[in-house]
C-alpha cells in the first residue's frame, strides 16, 4: 500500500427516524383517521394524509409529513361539513396535530442522532407531553363549543381547527 488513507465515505449514519418512531407516528395518524370513517369523502382525504404523514416520517421528509398533516386536516374539515359530531372532529384534529408533531420530532431526532440511536424514550416523552397539551386544549375547546352550540357550530369548528393549527405552530416554536 502507498500509505494513503482510504477515501472518506459520505455520511455513513442513516439519518432517517427509527422504526419505533415511525410506528408511533403511524398509530397516532390512524387515531386521527378513525373518526373520519363516518364521512366517505373525509376518509379519502384523511387516508391520503395518513399515508403521506407516515411515509414522510419513514423517509425523513418534513415536507411530505406536513403534506400529510394537511391531508388529515382537509379530512377533518370535510368530516365537520358532512355532519360528523364535534367531539369526533375534535379528536381527529387533536390526533392529527399530535401525529404531525410526533413525525417532525422523529425526523429531527433521526437527523441529529441517526436511525440506530436509542431515541424511544425521548420521543415518547415528547409525544406524551404534546398529547397532554392537545387534550387540555381540546377539552376547553369542546366546552366552548357546548356553550355556543345553538349559534354557529360550523364557525365554532373552524375556529377550533384554526386554534389547533396555532397550537401546533406554538409547539414547534
Amino acid at each position: 500500500m502507498n500509505g494513503a488513507s482510504a477515501p472518506a465515505t459520505e455520511d455513513a449514519i442513516d439519518r432517517r427516524p427509527g422504526r419505533a418512531s415511525v410506528v408511533l407516528t403511524g398509530t397516532l395518524a390512524l387515531v386521527a383517521l378513525l373518526p373520519l370513517v363516518l364521512a366517505p369523502t373525509a376518509v379519502v382525504a384523511g387516508g391520503l394524509g395518513t399515508v403521506l404523514l407516515v411515509g414522510g416520517t419513514a423517509v425523513g421528509s418534513d415536507r411530505v409529513a406536513t403534506a400529510g398533516l394537511l391531508g388529515l386536516l382537509v379530512g377533518v374539515v370535510l368530516a365537520g361539513l358532512a355532519g360528523v359530531t364535534p367531539g369526533f372532529v375534535l379528536v381527529a384534529t387533536a390526533a392529527a396535530l399530535v401525529a404531525w408533531d410526533a413525525a417532525v420530532q422523529a425526523i429531527d431526532l433521526g437527523r441529529m442522532l441517526g436511525r440506530e440511536a436509542s431515541t424511544r424514550r425521548a420521543h415518547t416523552v415528547h409525544v406524551a407531553a404534546t398529547a397532554g397539551v392537545a387534550a387540555l386544549v381540546s377539552a376547553f375547546g369542546y366546552a366552548a363549543f357546548r356553550v355556543v352550540e345553538g349559534g354557529r357550530p360550523v364557525t365554532a369548528l373552524v375556529l377550533l381547527l384554526l386554534g389547533g393549527v396555532v397550537l401546533a405552530a406554538t409547539l414547534r416554536a
